[in-house]
């Protein structure tokens, strides 16, 4: 707990999170339309689009967090090696916050498209799309490892969520971030697994 207590007191003290991504991304959204309002459009056709086969060796579509089955078979594999039956509720948090500490480091996210090549199917949501890199390849930004910690928790039978917000950069600037909720106990903890790595 006390761990907790010192991240969230990092966070407030204005330790950088993630702003590297808040520039590039403000850029692009100021995209303005130079085209007249009368001009037509000539008819086109649709390109054909192929999708891909759901790959076989798959695991089953049913799953106990009901997440894409690619991403249930990482979470499984990852908890299998932390938790044993006897831990309780802190003692598992502990054992996924310390793993994606020492398992993942800060930079760009990869592969996240991967849930495409192992089963295809509908576009997963965010959360489950973010928190392949850290638990495949152990890489991440700030939203990477809040939505790989929440996964791995919820996989370990607790209550967690994925929480998008704001810090304050080190130059002084808001920022976006993400981190973790978890419930311990019956009482609510927020945990930020990136902002204790840089640490």
């Amino acid at each position: 707990m006390k761990k907790c207590l010192v991240l969230l007191l990092a966070l407030a003290l204005g330790f950088s999170g993630c702003s590297a991504q808040t520039e590039s991304s403000s850029s692009q959204a100021e995209v303005t339309s130079t085209a007249p309002a009368e001009t037509t459009v000539p008819e086109t056709t649709t390109p054909e689009v192929t999708m891909l086969e759901p790959d076989s060796s798959a695991p089953e579509e049913t799953n106990s967090l009901g997440i894409h089955p690619y991403l249930q078979q990482l979470v499984e594999d990852t908890v299998e090696q932390l938790v044993t039956p006897e831990m309780s509720e802190y003692e598992r948090t502990k054992a996924a916050f310390d793993y994606m500490i020492e398992h993942t480091y800060l930079d760009e996210p990869i592969g996240l498209n991967l849930w495409q090549i192992y089963g295809g199917g509908e576009p997963i949501p965010f959360v489950e799309q973010r928190a392949i890199s850290p638990l495949r390849f152990g890489v991440g930004m700030c939203e990477d490892y809040a939505a790989a910690l929440t996964l791995l928790l919820r996989g370990m039978g607790l209550e967690a969520e994925y929480v998008p917000g704001l810090t304050y950069s080190e130059e002084g600037h808001l920022v976006d971030h993400a981190w973790t909720v978890v419930r311990i106990d019956g009482v609510w903890y927020h945990l930020d697994s990136q902002l204790g790595d840089n640490i």
